[in-house]
């Protein structure tokens, strides 16, 4: 996560429940809690970190945190990332 000109910019990537936590503004255990209930449509991840698909999938799930600004772009992106 980078923040340029007070816009909060996440990639799309890998991510460690630690670092999904910090995005979203709240503790691990909140954030680990979310996931659990999703479990099911995630499925299992890979060692410790989150595949780019489940990360996705969060985003698309939880919604994405209010401190990010999508630009008009995201959207091609974002469902480009979809059909694959």
């Amino acid at each position: 996560m980078k923040i340029m000109n007070k816009e909060v910019i996440i990639e799309i990537r890998p991510y460690l429940l630690k670092e999904l936590a910090e995005i979203y503004g709240v503790h691990r255990q909140t954030m680990a809690m979310w996931l659990a209930r999703i479990k099911d449509r995630l499925g299992e991840k890979v060692g410790y970190y989150y595949s780019i698909t489940q990360v996705r999938e969060i985003f698309r799930l939880l919604s994405l945190p209010s401190t990010v600004k999508v630009n008009d772009h995201f959207e091609d992106i974002w469902d480009a990332g979809r059909k694959s």
